[in-house]
């Protein structure tokens, strides 16, 4: 009787398994899916041989005199701007200003104008397989790990940025949405920048139920006017120096699962 009820517990256990990594909303089929699409570019850029490779003591001279001339950029392969921006010895910090010490400093439009005058992303956001590149970057940071924490927070911050969220197509910011789900779900932690990714695709859909219904409950801040008025009309979050200004993070995941159920119906 023991041995039989053993046998149905572990048939229990399996049968959950089929919900990849306890996600609802991230089947192991809609992962598979994800390896699939972007398993060539995963390998390809897997590894960078036109990369630039930096001074192993990096000094505040050597910052001073960094110069990736035009003519360089445009020779390297998109792969190889991804790697030459994201470990450049200044990404240890992470995406944010570590030197500010005003919380009501904007991190995200900060981070969205460094963004757009970044000579290396600009080109990466031109070329017709970007998307494919910072998504099999992130897809192997999610597998593989990340030594560096401050290169996963900026590539995050990268696929949240403005220029990027404009870039895809509908299924594509699914399966950003469903990668990001998978980081907070690998790293156990309560992450800032994954949500940011959550955040920023609602906002572009103009998902009601998180930029209106969310923001009643007070979990997250609105937008303030200059009278310091929250205005619920205005699709967003409040920022601080370290990104959106988002109280309770798990209302962002709970949103965004949401946000995947309803594209799915």
């Amino acid at each position: 009787m023991k041995k039989l009820l053993y046998i149905s517990y572990l048939a229990l256990v399996f049968a959950g398994c089929s919900q990849d990594d306890d996600l609802s909303s991230v089947t192991r089929d809609d992962w598979n899916a994800i390896k699939s699409r972007y398993g060539t570019y995963q390998q390809r850029c897997g590894s960078v041989s036109d990369g630039i490779q930096y001074s192993a003591n990096w000094t505040i001279k050597d910052a001073e005199a960094f110069v990736v001339s035009d003519e360089t950029i445009r020779s390297m392969s998109t792969c190889g701007l991804l790697d030459t921006y994201l470990t450049h010895p200044e990404r240890v910090l992470g995406p944010w200003c570590e030197a500010c010490s005003y919380s009501l400093h904007p991190g995200v439009t900060e981070f969205n104008n460094m963004v757009n005058n970044d000579k290396i992303l600009k080109e990466i956001f031109g070329r017709d397989n970007c998307v494919e590149v910072l998504a099999s970057r992130y897809l192997s940071m999610i597998e593989q790990g990340e030594e560096v924490i401050g290169r996963k927070k900026c590539l995050e911050m990268i696929i949240a940025s403005d220029a990027c969220i404009s870039l895809l197509k509908e299924e594509e910011r699914v399966q950003f949405m469903m990668m990001a789900l998978k980081m907070m779900n690998r790293e156990k932690k309560l992450l800032k920048e994954p949500r940011h990714i959550l955040v920023a695709i609602m906002k572009a859909g103009n998902y009601t139920p998180f930029l209106t219904e969310a923001n009643k409950d007070g979990k997250y801040s609105a937008f303030k006017t200059e009278d310091g008025v929250g205005d619920p009309q205005r699709n967003g979050l409040s920022e601080n120096t370290w990104g959106y200004d988002i109280c309770v993070y798990d209302v962002v995941e709970k949103y965004a699962k949401l946000f995947l159920n309803d594209l799915k119906r």
